[in-house]
């Protein structure tokens, strides 16, 4: 997706806001049974997997899987979900572009129903 060669930060224009798993607990005490927003959301680019990608992938499996790609961040990992307007995506890996912690290529699935417990 946005490999050495080709990145654009133009192709960075939606907005995703990472969610943090349910656990802990809040301000007052109580126990935090929903995912909540991690700090602010950040621009990312999504795609969907087409033709090559798709069968590339080799699975049954993989209609609902997109790729979402955006800078490195540190604060982020494979726990949490991502939010793009009314969707909820569960995050099946993160893989660091290069390794040199510039860009995240981020393979998820779209959670049916926006249900975000439990999943």
């Amino acid at each position: 997706m946005n490999y050495r060669t080709n990145n654009n930060a133009g192709n960075l224009n939606k907005r995703i806001t990472f969610l943090i798993p349910p656990g802990g607990t809040d301000g007052d005490g109580f126990p935090i049974k929903e995912w909540i927003p991690y700090k602010k959301p950040v621009w990312a680019e999504i795609k969907t997997l087409k033709g090559k990608e798709f069968y590339q992938a080799a699975s049954d499996q993989v209609q609902d899987v997109k790729q979402i790609g955006i800078r490195y961040r540190k604060d982020v990992d494979d726990n949490m979900r991502i939010r793009h307007k009314d969707k909820i995506y569960k995050i099946l890996s993160m893989n660091n572009d290069d390794e040199n912690n510039q860009w995240w290529t981020i393979h998820v699935r779209e959670i049916k129903g926006g249900a975000v417990d439990g999943l």
